[in-house]
């Protein structure tokens, strides 16, 4: 594993968190032009998450300073997102909630098992969540909400299943120990 934290997945990771602002400014114009530039702007993010995995196995760059921002850049990004799309009423608050609470559970729950020496790795549920929420948001910004209503909605049962998955493997390991 590389130590130092100025590695290009690094950085890349860094730009999708910068990006979130710009994003949400765009959403908060409320109208369908500019909902095409977040949705430029998302489609940069999962291009940029998807490099930027692929750059840190390929060339050794994987640093602990990553393995964190990575999957926060992804949360903070389809939060910020739902927030503002939530406040603009193209989404209803409690399916920013049902999504926030699955956050938490998931982080508090692989902080408490990696105390314990548990490591909860990521689950390919949870990779498809994440997945489906970008496609979700972008289908919705693109105007077309019955179609993005089901894939959010497809993601939010993805959502539970993964930390049900997560919560069955921290018991399961949890009680070898």
């Amino acid at each position: 594993m590389k130590k130092g934290i100025a590695t290009i997945p690094n950085i890349l990771t860094l730009v999708r968190i910068l990006l979130i602002p710009l994003a949400v400014v765009f959403i908060y114009q409320d109208r369908q032009q500019f909902f095409t530039f977040t949705v430029f702007v998302l489609i940069l993010a999962v291009a940029t998450d998807i490099m930027d995995g692929q750059i840190a196995r390929r060339t050794n760059q994987v640093t602990n300073i990553g393995k964190l921002l990575d999957p926060v850049a992804d949360k903070l990004m389809v939060i910020s997102v739902m927030i503002a799309m939530t406040d603009i009423k193209m989404i209803a608050g409690w399916i920013v909630i049902v999504f926030v609470a699955r956050e938490l559970l998931a982080t508090g729950l692989r902080a408490i098992a990696a105390d314990s020496g548990v490591v909860i790795s990521a689950n390919w549920w949870g990779k498809f969540k994440t997945g489906s929420q970008f496609a979700a948001l972008i289908i919705l910004l693109l105007g077309k909400r019955e179609l993005g209503m089901v894939i959010l909605y497809i993601a939010m049962l993805l959502a539970i299943f993964s930390v049900i998955i997560y919560l069955k493997n921290y018991f399961s390991e949890a009680s070898r120990k």
